[in-house]
């Protein structure tokens, strides 16, 4: 089984020179890699079919609160596999905030101040639905 380099693992997003490092040990370790080849024995893993696409190309989301759909993460990865954006706060170039349940107040100030619409978790489903994505709705 090949496993990446320190090098390549630090080319992705939110992974740094330590984070990489503690990778590299995991799977240099023998015990770690006992431990794996007897899971494969019993597994057959394949390749996630993950939807992609440029729906939200140049749109920025912000999330805020809880929502009952999905979690904040996945949501937020929902709408960088369509080419959009997901940010932390809200600013100028913010398209969207979506609040779920419980949102923060001060995330909602900036987007009235902004002019960033808000859209609650129906409304951001709505928002993916016209865009062509699907939307897998376990709430």
């Amino acid at each position: 089984m090949r496993t990446a380099s320190r090098e390549e693992l630090e080319t992705v997003e939110g992974i740094g020179e330590i984070v990489a490092g503690e990778i590299r040990e995991f799977f240099d370790s023998e015990q770690n890699e006992t431990v794996i080849a007897g899971l494969l024995e019993h597994v057959s893993p394949q390749p996630a079919e993950t939807e992609t696409g440029d729906a939200l190309a140049g749109e920025t989301f912000v999330f805020t609160g809880s929502l009952s759909g999905m979690t904040r993460g996945e949501a937020q990865d929902l709408v960088e596999r369509h080419g959009g954006n997901a940010t932390s706060s809200v600013s100028s170039n913010t398209d969207y905030l979506v609040a779920g349940e419980n949102p923060g107040q001060s995330k909602q100030d900036e987007a009235e101040a902004e002019d960033v619409p808000v859209r609650d978790e129906e409304g951001f489903r709505e928002l993916l639905v016209e865009q062509g994505i699907e939307v897998d709705d376990r709430a």
